[in-house]
């Protein structure tokens, strides 16, 4: 079946069952394998009956192969629920007639059992209709078994031929059903493969978004996550001139470089063992001891605001000028969590964290700049060229100083 029909079938399936699931095409596929292969076998066993002058049988078997080219048109226009209907239905009085006219030992009882094993494996509106085909035909084949084994067929065949029929027929049944059996196990299979790949997927996506023990706290407790943590180092890193670059660089242009240097920032995070916070339009938020606390912090984040820094000097902007970052940072307590219910972010709040926006708007281009909270901790093995003091809003004026790079290692200390 070529692709735009399969997509017919499947739209019309679902306008059948007024949902938007794709259920009934679990039903269509062996259906239409059924129906079509109904066809070649009713005409075989057409013309054998016809050999051994069971007229009516031959009658029987020959009605029955329009009923499955009309099975298999209404399965086709996705009229799937009655197109199980009406070849269950044949199916069942089928065998009764067979049962009747060639008796228990030509074996077609067994056929009924094909519609037992087949009634759970169609998805339909109500589990009831599944039961209630399983009930009905378990109820047939008991009653041919009551009313034929043993008993008097009306053709009296020839013991070979029926010993031939038996064979046949119990042969074929369980054919059947293995073959059922054989597509709806493929079919589990696939779906698990499928269902693993896109929960792959689906895990990759979450640990894009939030740190890795995060996702595994997420799983267990669900919503509304929140730490506090003593010791954490903030850094925001801001792209110099952005905003009057916005005005002159088309945007695919613009979007383009914001993804450049924020996929270079991100394999430095990364590199360090950091945590990416977010972006917020040109600005850059990262965490050193947050979700997993560690002493080194502050030098953790050191290390990776000079890199940063010295990376930066080999990007250009747009317009060919090289690119200047703005580089705050501070330390100090965070609160960190998840919150919300759509498009929720691991984020963090409190005094350090506005500080450290604050150390990065009040920057120097090129520079990293850095509060009396991160120089306190980073002073015995950096070098940290003081400022002065920088005025900023709601907490006055700040001591503030700028990272050159790590402290030369004496001879003494050697």
């Amino acid at each position: 079946m070529a692709d735009e029909s399969r997509v017919e079938v499947l739209s019309r399936l679902t306008s059948e069952w007024e949902v938007a699931d794709f259920r009934p095409y679990r039903a269509f596929i062996p259906l239409k394998w059924v129906s079509i292969a109904a066809v070649p076998m009713h005409l075989l066993v057409t013309a054998f009956f016809w050999w051994l002058g069971a007229d009516v049988l031959v009658y029987v078997n020959f009605v029955s192969i329009p009923l499955y080219l009309l099975v298999n048109r209404l399965n086709q226009r996705g009229l799937t629920t009655l197109a199980f209907g009406i070849g269950m239905t044949e199916l069942l009085v089928h065998q009764v007639l067979c049962a009747h006219f060639a008796g228990w030992e030509s074996g077609f009882q067994y056929y009924v059992l094909c519609v037992a094993f087949f009634a759970f494996f169609i998805p339909m509106r109500s589990r009831f209709l599944n039961a209630f085909w399983f009930l009905l035909s378990l109820s047939t084949f008991v009653a041919i078994d009551m009313r034929y084994n043993p008993g008097t067929p009306y053709y009296a065949l020839d013991p070979g031929a029926l010993r031939v029929m038996y064979f046949v027929n119990v042969c074929m049944a369980m054919t059947a059903m293995g073959i059922i059996a054989f597509y709806y196990s493929w079919a589990a299979d696939k779906a698990e493969e499928a269902l693993a790949a896109e929960h792959r997927k689906s895990e990759a996506l979450l640990r894009n978004i939030l740190p890795a023990p995060i996702v595994a706290r997420l799983k267990a407790e669900g919503r509304g996550l929140s730490d506090g943590f003593e010791g954490a180092t903030i850094l925001f890193a801001d792209i110099v001139g952005f905003t009057s670059l916005c005005e002159r660089v088309p945007p695919r242009e613009l979007t383009h470089m914001l993804n450049r240097v924020f996929s270079v920032l991100d394999d430095l995070v990364e590199r360090h063992g950091l945590e990416k916070i977010k972006t917020i339009g040109d600005a850059y938020m990262v965490a050193s001891g947050v979700p997993e606390a560690r002493e080194d912090h502050a030098a953790a984040m050191a290390e990776l605001a000079l890199e940063i820094r010295k990376t930066a000097r080999d990007l250009r902007m747009p317009d060919g000028r090289a690119l200047s970052l703005r580089i705050g940072m501070n330390s100090g307590p965070v609160v960190a969590g998840v919150i919300g219910k759509k498009k929720f972010i691991y984020d963090l709040w409190g005094d350090t964290v506005n500080t450290a926006s604050r150390m990065e708007s009040h920057g120097v281009p090129g520079e990293i700049q850095v509060s009396q909270a991160s120089h306190d901790l980073l002073c015995g093995q950096y070098v940290l060229e003081a400022r002065g003091e920088v005025d900023v809003k709601g907490k006055g004026k700040l001591p503030v100083w700028l990272l050159k790079g790590q402290r030369p290692v004496s001879l003494d200390q050697a």
